[in-house]
């Protein structure tokens, strides 16, 4: 057999060895990476938060031409219960319900009263119809009392008569009469 021979190797008790730093600031990956890092930054700016706060920022404009929009509505309507109030004076809104149509006391005077006599004075208010009438004599005043209470739009009927006589001798006889006015309600209206 062989024997083989022992190899000498130089025994040292240091190395003395050239060490290559290699940091990543000087590598090649450095830049593209460095690129992409401000990219997303750039784009998670723009798309995250300069969008959304130009979105934010439309909407707050909505927002205050809308509130502007209803603070001129509002002062254009801060009269509004005045001018209704004024409009209902015209129309039938706060009509009292309980008085006779005007048309319906028309008709009674032309079908009870002018027929018999001439009516000198006229005033109606609320539920009272006042006349002065003329040429009525006792008789067609009582006949006339009885016709008006028996008619429907009538409550009571009230009167008074005098007589005067002129210079020339002829007697002159004025009724004044007052009638109440029933309560046109009904009781079979629905109220609105």
């Amino acid at each position: 057999m062989a024997v083989k021979k022992e190899k000498n190797i130089a025994s040292k008790t240091s190395m003395n060895l050239a060490i290559r730093e290699n940091t990543w600031l000087k590598s090649a990956w450095v830049a593209p990476v460095a690129v992409i890092i401000v990219l997303a930054a750039v784009l998670v700016a723009k798309f995250g938060v300069a969008d959304r706060l130009a979105q934010v920022a439309a909407a707050q404009r909505q927002v205050d031409q809308i509130k502007s929009q209803v603070d001129s509505y509002m002062a254009a309507c801060a009269d509004y219960d005045e001018v209704e109030a004024q409009y209902n004076q015209y129309t039938y809104k706060d009509f009292d319900r309980t008085l006779a149509d005007r048309m319906d006391i028309l008709a009674l005077l032309e079908r009870e009263i002018f027929p018999v006599c001439q009516i000198q004075r006229l005033s109606l208010a609320q539920r009272r119809l006042d006349m002065s009438l003329e040429g009525l004599t006792l008789e067609n005043t009582s006949e006339l009392i009885n016709r008006l209470k028996a008619d429907k739009l009538v409550s009571e009927v009230f009167v008074s008569t005098a007589t005067t006589t002129e210079e020339s001798g002829a007697v002159q006889r004025t009724t004044e009469m007052t009638i109440m006015l029933a309560d046109a309600s009904g009781e079979g209206e629905v109220d609105e």
